[in-house]
């Protein structure tokens, strides 16, 4: 389908203030576009004659701004054209304030050690028209190197007569409430190795390094990428990113369904839940499966369908979703240039649903109602998935103390006696903490088991046997199901418990839904 200039010129007029008034400021590009030259309008944007970089990156921003907006509205430049420029050119942005601040103190400098890393959408390359950007600034050993930090934020962020270039939220650095703006690359590296946590895995998929000193960046997160990447699973992690997935919902704004003050990031079925289905897929098999490393969204849905992690309808139609709620989005910022994601009432839904040139408000609605549903459905499913049900004919055991006439008390004392010190890895604190959470399943699972006594011995053979068992205890409380399987494997397997005695790693599969599916027919398995 042909470009509509005109259509989007006076769509962008009619109802949005913002680009009607850059449209005014900027008349060489509003005729280029009105000519049918999109791609000229955009090489003007980029070109300024302004010799101070604070004027010059502001300039370019609203000239790009207004070429990718209406171009956008035209047809001209897809979904994937317009965050690809905007990302692009925060990379510029934050490259030359990084070296404008240093180049204030010292005239004809180069960047070296002071690094710029993109994370969030600004790091996958899918920018809006109004987001902020959220780097992680590090630094080689330097005094200076607070002053550049703050330098550069100023340069950004500080409205001016000629406006902003971007909001800069540090706050995804490590202790952002106590470090400072920029961190020593090497207590960065000490964090993430160390005690970082599992959304700051899920915000480094995203990562790169982008401005200052690029090939520094770069080494850094080729040295943390075990952190990100973990080949053999952190059990106690997967258990963190199943309670991030949780809090995704926890966290909703506004309605729940789609209509006026309905949040299109955080809202049920919204963005960040298509973005948080993909992460939590990623994080659990990227480590062992290099192709499903991709940093963007729509990118990472299609690795997933590709490797059977996901079904590729599910694939298509989240990534589907995601394209028309991200387009809406930057239908809502358009119109004041505003870094808002909820849907307005009255007059101003249908000032955004003419943008989108639809006729009314409820429409629009209606096709958010379309983008969300699907969404939703699926991320409900991924909520689901650690809740295997399994029939247990011993009743739940409620502590240490205390058991159910079913379970024999001589078993209770055993189970009881695991905490006394004799096994290695049941002497920290963080093992003990892990295994009261799963004790009352474990006593009911190997109670309902063909051979509890097998078991018992099996068990004891398998925590003698591993240095810690944190990782263990916690796959175990995020997998409830689990527990029958390993007791079956404990009883009736005994070459099987000795082999994950010596290897738990082999646990790694069981993590996988497919884990518990019966296998195929003799032709298949020959």
């Amino acid at each position: 389908m042909a470009a509509d200039w005109t259509s989007a010129l006076n769509r962008a007029r009619d109802h949005a203030p913002f680009l009607a008034r850059a449209l005014e400021r900027r008349p060489e590009l509003a005729e280029l576009m009105a000519s049918g030259d999109g791609e000229a309008a955009l090489r003007a944007a980029k070109q300024v004659r302004a010799t101070d970089v604070a004027s010059a990156l502001r300039q370019e921003r609203l000239g790009l701004a207004l070429v990718l907006a209406v171009g956008d509205l035209a047809g001209a430049f897809d979904l994937y054209k317009v965050m690809r420029e905007l990302s692009t050119f925060a990379d510029r942005a934050l490259h030359a304030a990084i070296e404008a601040a240093i180049r204030k103190r010292v005239p004809d400098a180069e960047p070296a050690g002071m690094i710029g890393l993109a994370l969030g959408k600004h790091g996958a390359g899918e920018l809006n028209y109004s987001s902020d950007i959220d780097p992680i600034l590090l630094y080689e050993p330097g005094e200076a190197a607070q002053r550049y930090a703050r330098e550069t934020v100023r340069l950004l962020s500080e409205v001016t007569s000629e406006g902003y270039v971007f909001r800069v939220d540090l706050r995804l650095r490590p202790a952002s409430e106590v470090s400072p703006l920029a961190l020593p690359l090497d207590a960065a590296i000490t964090h993430y190795e160390s005690s970082a946590l599992a959304w700051e895995r899920a915000a480094f998929i995203r990562a790169r390094s982008c401005a200052g000193d690029i090939a520094a960046g770069e080494a850094f997160l080729d040295h943390i990428r075990p952190f990100v990447w973990r080949r053999n699973l952190d059990f106690g992690a997967i258990d963190e990113v199943r309670r991030l997935t949780h809090r995704i919902r926890e966290e909703q704004r506004g309605p729940a369904e789609p209509g006026p003050g309905y949040h299109l990031k955080l809202g049920r079925g919204g963005i960040r839940e298509v973005e948080f289905f993909a992460q939590t897929h990623q994080l659990i098999h990227g480590g062992r499966d290099p192709s499903l490393r991709g940093r963007g969204t729509r990118e990472a849905l299609d690795a997933l369908a590709a490797t059977g992690r996901i079904g590729e309808s599910d694939a298509r139609r989240l990534g589907d979703s995601y394209d028309g709620l991200r387009t809406i989005e930057h239908r809502l910022q358009m119109v004041g240039d505003q870094q808002t994601h909820s849907l307005p009432s009255g007059q101003a839904l249908d000032e955004v649903a003419r943008l989108h040139g639809l006729d009314t408000g409820a429409q629009l609605v209606e096709v958010v109602e379309t983008l969300a549903r699907p969404v939703a459905e699926r991320f409900d499913a991924l909520l689901d998935e650690d809740r295997i049900s399994v029939p247990r004919s011993a009743p739940h055991v409620l502590g240490e103390d205390s058991h159910a006439p079913d379970i024999a008390p001589e078993l209770v004392e055993r189970v009881a006696g695991w905490t006394s010190g004799k096994y290695q890895a049941l002497r920290s604190s963080a093992a003990l903490s892990a295994f009261d959470a799963i004790r009352p399943d474990l006593l009911a699972s190997i109670a309902a088991s063909p051979d509890p006594d097998a078991a018992v011995l099996r068990w004891e053979s398998l925590i003698a046997r591993l240095p810690s068992a944190v990782n263990l205890f916690r796959l175990l409380e995020a997998r409830p199901g689990l527990f029958a399987l390993l007791a079956d494997c404990l009883t009736l397997a005994p070459p099987l418990a000795d082999k994950l005695a010596r290897r738990p790693d082999l646990l790694d599969a069981l993590i996988d839904r497919t884990a518990l599916d019966l296998p195929g027919g003799v032709d298949e398995l020959a």
